[in-house]
């Protein structure tokens, strides 16, 4: 890909007169390395080949089979601060395995085919320095040959005795000559293990810097001619703490290059046989008279016991862990969040976002009654996707009552929530308006999730230039670790009471116009959970100032007792 090979911070190589000792390795100047990280522990190591692709061993992925045990970390250097403590910006990339697609010819006696590629379920951002993808190798075996004896790296995370003494959390890099197969074969008694699929490098001198924990680290060759890094190999049978007289075997990549592509390719066309799919199925249903826009997922979401019914009525424009999740604000297919309501001023226009929650209340933010809390000054309108235009699907209530949060603090926005209680009950026998189902968790920290609102494009924006119909952003979630930092937002962030999603480089994000608005992620299935009600922010999309949202799931108690009493 574009931009491989050549990261922004140099490594660090003037040891090279010194293979086999261990060193340190700078911050992020191997950028393509990331931690496999299985049920929280890291485990492995992996080479970030593409946003959406990391490619590993096969022995890693034998540890566990279901990608839902794996978490990928990128742009980190300590493996077990929480996270890259210490470090200013904590541009530290979390994502989740979608897929492990093991090499067919893998075997997990002799090690042949020790490769394995994991699809993540959200793709990385090349955008800063910390994380960027690795050259392949695209010569033959013959061309690697002509390495024989060149000067190559190897990093690792892990212990730095077989002992576990003197283990080291940071990124660690080590010289590695290249040794001729012949020779590692014949006279280092690989045996038949060694074959134009596998690569051999270090001689195993006293001091190699041989770790647990680093299955699956890249071996990587400095190329003159092309001014770059490239992959050679994947650790299979190094073991990197062993004093041993042999050299470590690597999977040679250039061997594997058609089954990478194949790999890559066959989930490409599976996608756009997919898109094609929904498109005519979009199609029909608009023929039929119905009111769709691309619907590539019906979402079943649980909903509150009032009305069960209501779950089938969302029809979603996005797909769930694709490039098409927007990362800037985009139109949303009418109605495709069809629990979105708008907080209506006197003068009828739209003022806040709410998300309705029962067929006679809606959660909104407490700001957005700074100015008055009579709820004769107010209504809410449900249905709608234009904010200005008239439309037969919109359901107007008058408001009954609005109810504050009694902890709410205006200068802080502690507990910036509050519940509407309309006049009269809303309908939901159409597709226009169903109930947002309240989150009773958090959620997980690597999840992607959608902030959806009638607000300004930047905080600059003229008010001319507000979208007039809904928009819909997608957004990931910040660890409460990172938005607490001195880099964020420090101890303006109550962890326990608010959640952060955002782009640490900036980008898409909810602005000016989003105030009260529903955060939505899923549940690991189909079905969208409302997660946060938009609350403040630094900015619009600025780097490291991420939106700040009030975590439904802590006060999911006063909602209830409040719409229950």
């Amino acid at each position: 890909p574009a931009g491989c090979g050549r990261p922004d911070t140099q490594p660090d190589i003037r040891g090279a007169a010194a293979p086999n000792v261990i060193a340190e390795a700078a911050p992020h100047s191997w950028p393509w390395v990331a931690s496999l990280q299985l049920r929280g522990h890291h485990r492995c190591s992996g080479t970030i080949l593409s946003s959406d692709w990391v490619l590993t061993s096969a022995r890693c992925a034998d540890l566990s089979p279901t990608p839902a045990d794996w978490r990928v970390d990128a742009g980190r250097h300590c493996r077990d601060c929480p996270p890259e403590q210490g470090e200013a910006g904590s541009l530290l990339q979390r994502r989740r395995v979608a897929r492990i697609a093991r090499h067919p010819g893998y075997n997990s006696s002799s090690g042949r085919g020790d490769l394995a590629l994991l699809r993540l379920g959200w793709p990385l951002e090349f955008g800063g320095s910390r994380v960027a993808p690795a050259c392949l190798s695209a010569g033959s075996v013959d061309a690697d040959a002509q390495l024989d004896g060149a000067a190559c790296f190897a990093t690792a995370w892990g212990d730095l005795s077989s002992s576990g003494v003197g283990d080291s959390p940071r990124l660690q890099q080590v010289l590695l000559p290249i040794v001729p197969n012949w020779l590692c074969s014949d006279q280092l008694q690989h045996g038949d293990v060694v074959t134009d699929a596998s690569i051999c490098a270090g001689w195993g001198q006293a001091g190699s810097p041989r770790c647990q924990g680093d299955g699956g680290q890249p071996l990587v060759c400095w190329r003159p001619a092309l001014r770059l890094w490239q992959l050679l190999g994947v650790n299979s049978w190094t073991d990197l703490c062993a004093r041993s007289p042999r050299p470590g075997l690597f999977t040679r990549v250039s061997a594997h290059l058609d089954w990478i592509r194949r790999q890559a390719m066959r989930l490409s066309k599976f996608l756009l046989f997919c898109f094609a799919v929904a498109a005519t199925v979009g199609l029909l249903l608009q023929l039929l008279g119905r009111q769709h826009a691309a619907v590539l997922i019906r979402p079943k979401a649980k909903v509150m016991p009032e009305s069960d019914s209501a779950a089938a009525k969302a029809d979603l424009a996005v797909t769930d862990s694709t490039p098409s999740l927007p990362k800037r604000s985009r139109e949303a297919a009418p109605h495709s969040w069809p629990w979105m309501a708008s907080l209506r001023d006197s003068s009828d226009r739209h003022h806040c976002g709410g998300s309705v929650i029962t067929e006679r209340w809606v959660l909104t933010a407490a700001h957005c009654f700074n100015e008055s809390e009579d709820p004769t000054m107010w209504s809410v309108d449900a249905g709608r996707h234009c904010h200005n235009c008239s439309e037969p699907a919109v359901q107007r209530r008058a408001l009954a009552e609005v109810v504050i949060h009694p902890a709410y603090n205006a200068s802080t926005l502690e507990a910036d929530l509050a519940l509407l209680l309309l006049e009269s009950p809303l309908d939901f026998s159409g597709s226009a308006v169903a109930l947002a189902t309240l989150a009773a968790s958090a959620a997980p920290e690597d999840s992607v999730c959608i902030v959806t609102g009638w607000g300004l494009p930047r905080m600059d924006a003229a008010e001319a230039e507000q979208p007039i119909n809904l928009q819909e952003v997608a957004v990931p979630i910040v660890p409460a670790s990172v938005c607490s930092d001195e880099d964020h937002y420090g101890d303006a962030v109550d962890a326990g009471s608010v959640l952060c999603a955002g782009y640490e480089l900036g980008g898409g994000d909810a602005c000016k116009g989003y105030s009260g608005g529903p955060l939505v992620c899923r549940d690991g299935g189909a079905s969208w959970l409302l997660h946060g009600v938009t609350s403040w922010g630094d900015g619009c999309a600025l780097p490291r100032k991420p939106t700040v949202y009030i975590r439904v799931e802590a006060f999911i108690d006063w909602i209830r007792q409040t719409v229950s009493g």
